[in-house]
């Protein structure tokens, strides 16, 4: 499958900002706990993506789109997911938000980074 792109919010390309792109997957537990001889019990519920983007330095104009396209509780996301070559599209929340400070001469923005938590799951409840 030929890669048009890497990440989409709300239909806006974000391919061309990025500096690194990373996606994990997180598996979600209810009734976690250890018992006194350190054995785990606990239920699985789901795998979720997370995903990882890190920017390159950016104009004000370019960081105001991105900030804008995150400046939202839930925003659709598009992206690319390499275990099985295909694209997926998920509801995500913003998590960590990593602003860099402006370069006072170049007047570009250092880098932004952020992680994209998806409501979803990859799996359904067992």
């Amino acid at each position: 499958m030929a890669i048009s792109y890497l990440c989409k919010i709300e239909g806006t390309d974000l391919t061309p900002y990025l500096k690194t792109y990373d996606v994990s997957y997180e598996e979600m537990w209810s009734e976690a706990n250890r018992n006194m001889s350190g054995m785990l019990k606990a239920s699985y519920i789901a795998t979720t993506p997370k995903i990882f983007l890190e920017f390159r330095q950016m104009t004000k104009a370019e960081i105001s789109t991105i900030m804008g396209l995150l400046d939202n509780h839930s925003f659709t996301v598009a992206w690319y997911d390499e275990t099985d070559d295909t694209y997926k599209q998920d509801e995500f929340y913003r998590g960590e938000l990593k602003v860099g400070i402006r370069d006072l001469d170049s007047e570009m923005y250092k880098e932004l980074s952020v992680n994209l938590i998806s409501f979803g799951t990859l799996e359904a409840s067992a």
